[in-house]
């Protein structure tokens, strides 16, 4: 904003000019003032609120904004919670539940000095500057609030971290949980390498790092003949769930900050995938509205895709594993007769489209031999999948998915690909007369 808008005498008297300009600015154009409650009137020495009158509509809390821009799936939820802790703590506003994002992020959102400073402490400022909102600040604290998000924010953050890292060393070795590897003569070419670096593994039982060539080896064998086996970060995630150490959501979240940080192989979870999609918001239109995690998700498998990450067939059970995922995903969703079919359709479409690993766009070598019958029955496995019976589905919901697969799956294929819905029904006849002659031996 500028600092032309000129606003009401009384106003100015009362909460101070800066203020008094971003109200009345919010005034004009429809929009709202992120602003922490209580508002003190000036020179009262925080005794006596402010009285805004008509313009006190226009304040909007710090907790409201973070619960908006979760549900419109510009934050994650679990980084939401975190902030909030500190934010009740300081901002005395009263949450409003009927806003919507809708009605907030279509209007100019102004943020007050003292809300900037609330969300850069809540760890919310860069999430909020990140999305696509039109954020106002006031010009005499542009300068200022700009040099400290440039240096500081990323500054602190990262002080923070490295003195995370050496307070749990520091305990780790003076309990004896951690300790240095032996030092040893290394040749010139060595030096600062990581072969030069595991060479001499020490009393290591495990070598946990996370290198997608090392990683492909079950053992690391150093200099003097010892193996040792080797692990990621993937292996101690696991590791800490299975000994009760972190919870389920505890690990999804963590699983939703490495895919955040640019880890591509994570693997996805059926039931992690499934509670994400049954959180999921929709609009006034029934349209997903994806949320951070589900996001971050979705960009990850398309940056492995589009860069043909995945080496087949050495790394091929991360797609059957994929693949597997998203079609128990996909029946669950119809199995819950709970949920209504506009939405079904929509998840649906979301992890067919953004998740389930086709063949034709993930088995890049097989689809360029010449030959193309391999690529064809990994397809018609792939779709095969789909087709088998569901159990405990309304026969409404049943037609709603048999409608959806002819819509969104064989429809598109119908014009050049002849042969593989050829071969299609002739795997889908012989499932048929499996089920059938299982079921007669069983009676």
């Amino acid at each position: 904003m500028t600092s032309s808008t000129e606003p009401p005498p009384w106003l100015a008297e009362e909460v101070g000019r800066d203020l008094a300009e971003i109200l009345e600015d919010a005034r004009i154009n429809n929009g709202r003032v992120v602003r922490p409650r209580p508002i003190f009137q000036l020179r009262t020495f925080l005794e006596k609120e402010a009285d805004l009158k008509e313009y006190d509509k226009l304040i909007l809390s710090t907790t409201d904004l973070g619960r908006l821009f979760v549900e419109s799936g510009k934050l994650s939820r679990e980084i939401y919670e975190q902030a909030r802790k500190y934010l009740v703590m300081h901002d005395k506003g009263q949450e409003v539940s009927t806003l919507t994002a809708a009605s907030i992020f279509n209007a100019p959102l102004y943020l007050d000095d003292l809300a900037v400073i609330y969300l850069q402490q809540a760890g919310l400022l860069q999430s909020v500057c990140r999305c696509s909102v039109d954020l106002w600040i006031h010009p005499s604290m542009r300068e200022e609030q700009s040099t400290l998000v440039v240096t500081n924010r990323e500054g602190e953050r990262l002080n923070e971290q490295i003195d995370d890292i050496r307070s749990a060393l520091r305990e780790a070795l003076d309990i004896g949980k951690a300790g240095f590897l032996p030092r040893h003569e290394l040749e010139n070419e060595m030096v600062g390498s990581l072969a030069g670096f595991l060479a001499d593994t020490g009393t290591c039982d495990i070598i946990s790092i996370d290198d997608r060539c090392l990683n492909r080896h079950g053992l690391l064998t150093d200099k003097n003949g010892r193996n040792v086996p080797i692990t990621c970060t993937l292996d101690l995630i696991s590791y800490l769930e299975a000994h009760g150490l972190i919870d389920t959501a505890k690990k999804q979240a963590t699983l939703h900050r490495l895919r955040e940080g640019g880890f591509a192989l994570v693997s996805v979870d059926p039931d992690a995938l499934q509670r994400l999609l049954r959180a999921a918001l929709f609009d006034q239109d029934n349209k997903l509205i994806e949320s951070a995690e589900l996001r971050a998700l979705r960009q990850t498998l398309m940056r492995i895709r589009s860069l043909d990450m995945i080496q087949c067939p050495l790394e091929s059970p991360y797609l059957a594993r994929l693949r597997i995922a998203c079609i128990l995903t996909i029946r669950r969703l119809w199995e819950n007769n709970d949920s209504p079919i506009q939405h079904t359709v929509a998840l649906t479409d979301w992890v067919w489209n953004n998740v389930a690993p086709s063949p034709l766009d993930w088995e890049r070598p097989a689809s360029s031999r010449e030959d193309s019958f391999p690529v064809r029955e990994a397809y018609v496995r792939h779709l095969a999948l789909l087709l088998s019976p569901m159990s405990g589905v309304t026969k409404q919901r049943y037609e709603t998915y048999l409608n959806w697969i002819e819509r969104g799956v064989l429809e598109p294929l119908l014009p050049a690909n002849n042969d593989l819905i050829d071969d299609l029904v002739k795997q889908i006849k012989i499932e048929i007369n499996q089920l059938v002659e299982k079921l007669s031996n069983e009676n």
